[in-house]
């Protein structure tokens, strides 16, 4: 079974931080098809259900061993004597319409619906409000924020990788006043919320109550969030390349074609390609130190892989320009000398276009403001910064291996590019629809217990069995009597067996104090003294054992799958019930067997907490069940592989006595002495023993009993 408390996943995608994005996997939810085999006419081995189970009709008295958790574990904790269960059947006695024997109840059938009007839904006048008004809380969850915490040199992909972190969302609540109508209704029974089929069972001292809202309309609420948000702007410096390849600070047409050396005006390089391709190339007028570039590997080598601050546009690393002469000997041969530059004013090898440049005001022509930039065709943030921070000395660059929230850059040109990871503001609209109600009306109608499609006959009669065991008290820890009543029949059609029990469900948390052992699968969810089932009042008939033509078949298997609803919570159950042939030995005795294999999954929904109860039977013929071991498991924690089953007891046959003939387990119509209830205690043969509610797994109790009347 599957969890359903597992974690949940968070699926987060940054679109601002777009270069290593992926695209989400859709998975699709499958649904299994439950089985049943019980109209399939080609299954394996059978046997006779009549010979399988316990036979009424001749009586028996069986002694088992009993085996606790512990004792399976430790056999030398095992007691032949005293670890023992003792279940009978009785000669005299059959239980009278164990469906319908409890008092209090009223009996409806679809007819008596159709003709008495119970369905008749009339106003309560008393109680009819107009113009109520509601306040109802409606919370406002903003979409959650993700900021760019820095920015780091990848030396692997060449580029700069973001650092983000998600902020929570934020929640604000506000109230959206409606003003609507209350009206009440009551009437016997709910046929618009329960269908009229069947025997209804319903109490006439309990009332249940349904609210049906009506609206014509919804109410739009608006909520603004508003937020400062540290984004990596796509227009950063990092998604730029420089095209001002001859790095003066300034546009320049591109580079004259000359035929030789004797076209190029002074301060520019005749540079011969091919017999096609001369032209001059021109330096700035200033004097370049090395481009700066950042040394990895501490070489005090550039070795080609290394982040490069490329300023003359020809994809190499250019050392610094050669000085020729300091003539004022201030260590700076950038001067000019009676129009004399000192040093050898290098270009770049290469044919510069006119440069390109980002036109801001777009009128198609250079200004001081556009910059001599353009935006890299593969979109990659690429282009490694520098900052000049001791301009006008440039001698000092440095190099933006890490940029933070806040800094910086300051070109060789003096001009200023501030906050290269942007502060902005942003607002997060986000828009509820709420249901604008009308009118409220409430139906009071009389608690149904239950509904039966059973023939609601005295063929409905059950078979009366008892279970004694030693147990202890676990109040005082004393060795006290334990025992159990145990209610069978078959059915005349299908031969199902059938066990009357009283349907119990797990209490949520709130209703007992030690949540820890449910939590943590502990046996003590059982053993304690406080309950932790509470029970249906009203008693059915559950199918222990299916057949089809009184027969167990090899190769069964019915799945069923149902919510329950009630009033402390509803429960998702699930069920699967498998026979298969099988051999047993026990003290040396080979028995060929039917086992078959209960599996129920009990989950609370809303919380998701599951409980899960697992019953292995070996029926035997001509004697009924020799083994039986039941399993109990709770929610296993969202890290677990797998169910943790724990085993819970083990019976095994010790000694089967037959006991005198009885009537016919079908036929318990012929039965001379039919009781209620309420008639137990007061037969000596019971030991005079009450009617106790308990949680039972076929002929084993898992919990503390419960008086029928304390609860």
């Amino acid at each position: 079974m599957k969890n359903y408390n597992k974690l949940l996943s968070l699926l987060i995608t940054v679109a601002l931080v777009y270069w290593g994005c992926e695209e989400p996997i859709e998975q699709e939810d499958e649904t299994i098809p439950l089985r049943n085999s019980l109209n399939d006419p080609d299954m394996g081995d059978v046997g006779s259900l009549s010979g399988y189970f316990f036979n009424f009709a001749n009586g028996f008295n069986i002694k088992y061993n009993r085996y606790d958790a512990n004792s399976i574990n430790n056999p030398d904790l095992f007691d032949p004597e005293e670890d023992t269960l003792n279940f009978r059947s009785y000669a005299a006695y059959t239980l009278e319409n164990g469906e319908s024997n409890l008092t209090g109840y009223e009996v409806i059938t679809p007819e008596m619906i159709a003709d008495s009007g119970y369905a008749d839904l009339t106003p309560i006048d008393s109680l009819r409000k107009n113009s109520v008004s509601n306040d109802n809380k409606v919370t406002f969850n903003s979409e959650k924020l993700t900021n760019i915490n820095g920015l780091n040199w990848d030396y692997g992909y060449e580029r700069y990788q973001a650092t983000t972190q998600v902020e929570p969302s934020v929640a604000y609540d506000s109230t959206f006043v409606d003003i609507l109508d209350s009206l009440y209704q009551e009437a016997v029974v709910d046929t618009a919320d329960t269908t009229a089929e069947g025997i209804m069972f319903i109490d006439r001292y309990e009332r249940a109550e349904r609210s049906e809202s009506m609206s014509s309309r919804d109410t739009v609420m608006v909520h603004y969030f508003e937020f400062t948000q540290k984004i990596f702007g796509l227009d950063s410096l990092v998604f730029k390349e420089n095209t001002d390849c001859n790095s003066n600070g300034i546009w320049d047409d591109a580079e004259e074609i000359v035929t030789d050396a004797s076209g190029c005006p002074e301060g520019t390089v005749f540079i011969e390609i091919n017999d096609t391709t001369k032209f001059c190339d021109r330096g700035n007028g200033l004097w370049d130190g090395a481009e700066v570039y950042y040394d990895k590997n501490g070489d005090s080598t550039f070795t080609g892989d290394e982040p490069l601050e490329d300023r003359n546009c020809n994809g190499i690393w250019d050392e610094v320009e050669e000085k020729l002469n300091d003539i004022n000997g201030d260590g700076d041969s950038t001067d000019v000398i009676n129009g004399v530059k000192e040093f050898i004013d290098r270009g770049n090898g290469k044919y510069d276009f006119a440069e390109e440049f980002i036109d801001k005001n777009n009128n198609a022509e250079y200004d001081s403001d556009d910059e001599l930039l353009k935006f890299r065709e593969d979109e990659r943030p690429a282009n490694f910064l520098v900052s000049y921070d001791n301009y006008p000395d440039l001698n000092e660059p440095r190099e933006l291996l890490n940029i933070y929230p806040g800094d910086s850059l300051l070109t060789r040109f003096g001009i200023v590019y501030r906050d290269l990871i942007k502060e902005i503001t942003i607002t997060d609209t986000v828009t509820r629809e709420i249901e604008n109600i009308d009118s409220v009306i409430t139906l009071y109608t009389n608690k149904i217990i239950t509904v039966t499609d059973e023939e609601f006959t005295t063929s409905n009669s059950y078979n009366i069995a008892k279970a004694e065991w030693n147990g202890i008290d676990p109040a005082t820890s004393a060795d006290i009597r334990e025992y159990d009543y145990h209610f069978f029949r078959q059915g005349e059609s299908e031969g199902h067996i059938y066990q009357l029990i009283h349907p119990s469900y797990f209490k949520h948390y709130g209703y007992h104090d030690n949540i820890d052992d449910i939590i943590n699968g502990s046996p003590l969810a059982f053993t304690d003294e406080e309950n932790k089932f509470w029970y249906e009042t009203f008693a059915r008939g559950d199918i222990l054992f299916y057949s089809v033509g009184n027969n167990l078949r090899d190769g069964e298997l019915v799945e069923t799958d149902t919510t329950m609803v009630t009033q402390f919570g509803d429960y998702h159950i699930e069920e699967s019930y498998a026979v298969n042939t099988d051999t047993i030995s026990i003290a040396g005795t080979t028995y060929p067997c039917f086992r078959v294999t209960r599996i129920m999954t009990m989950t609370l929904l809303g919380n998701g907490v599951e409980y899960g109860e697992r019953n292995v039977s070996w029926l035997a013929d001509g004697i009924g069940v020799v083994k039986d071991a039941v399993y109990t498991r709770w929610s296993e924690p969202f890290w677990s592989s797998g169910e943790d089953w724990e085993l819970f007891s083990v019976l095994e046959l010790a000694e089967f006595r037959p006991l005198a003939k009885q009537a016919n387990l079908g036929k318990m119509v012929t039965q001379q002495n039919t009781i209620k209830f309420d008639d137990l205690e007061h037969v000596a043969e019971f030991d005079n023993d009450p009617y106790r509610i308990s949680r039972k797994i076929g002929i084993q109790r898992i919990g503390q009993p419960v008086l029928q009347e304390d609860f």
